[in-house]
């Protein structure tokens, strides 16, 4: 879904038998041997026509809109919008904001942001930092910002030789400087080094920003402002993206 756009053509898949990575296929017969292959099924305008799963990447970008017969499919649609729907509310839009204004007050007065996180939490710090560093919406000079999970040697060299569980507090120490912030990513907000960094930020002075799920959690008390995401644990990630 993430790979369609709009090219002014529709595409419906049909008379799908099985739903597999999101695409509805089909079994169709080889006309000449006989033999049974995967295709999928499309219809473009009153014109049908199989497509072999592996040449779909390249097809699927031509079209513009995807309906969905599988309701199993439907589901997952529906709980991806429900999840984006549960952040428009003021306990989560406030803490937003103040998050914002944290950052821009860091960065005109010249400090920093590190980030960090493990697993996908980790790519969110690494693709925060990429898009502040370089640009998102309009041209502007690069901000300041570091993702701690991205140092791969320092990650593992420290984990092998002392503990993961202070493998970002030890950079923190290292890298963070009065009036800096510590924005840690944690979907169930309980990560032993996530929490251990932002105890670490709190003793050398620089601002604390929690990422999470809601509020109640281990990291609750560490954050100075905390953006819980409301929903079910399987949301959080994606309500985090």
């Amino acid at each position: 879904p993430d790979q369609l756009h709009d090219y002014g053509r529709d595409i419906t898949f049909v008379e799908y038998r099985t739903v597999l990575d999101g695409l509805a296929s089909c079994r169709m017969r080889h006309p000449r041997s006989g033999v049974r292959k995967k295709r999928v099924l499309v219809r473009q305008g009153d014109h049908k026509r199989a497509i072999p799963p592996r040449r779909l990447s390249m097809a699927v970008p031509r079209f513009a809109t995807l309906t969905v017969t599988s309701p199993r499919l439907l589901s997952v649609f529906l709980e991806a919008a429900r999840s984006l729907q549960c952040l428009c509310v003021p306990e989560y839009t406030t803490q937003l904001e103040k998050a914002i204004n944290v950052l821009c007050d860091a960065f005109k007065a010249g400090n920093k942001l590190l980030v960090f996180g493990n697993g996908g939490s980790s790519a969110d710090a690494q693709h925060i930092c990429g898009e502040l560093l370089g640009r998102f919406v309009k041209e502007r000079t690069g901000l300041p910002a570091l993702a701690l999970c991205a140092n791969q040697a320092v990650v593992t060299a420290w984990s092998n030789d002392y503990s993961f569980e202070s493998v970002f507090a030890r950079q923190v120490e290292a890298l963070g400087r009065h009036g800096d912030v510590a924005w840690g990513i944690s979907t169930s907000g309980n990560s032993p080094n996530v929490i251990a960094a932002l105890k670490a930020a709190r003793t050398i002075g620089l601002h604390t920003v929690g990422l999470t799920s809601a509020p109640g959690n281990k990291m609750t008390p560490w954050c100075d402002v905390l953006m819980a995401a409301p929903g079910a644990s399987t949301q959080i990630g994606r309500a985090h993206v």
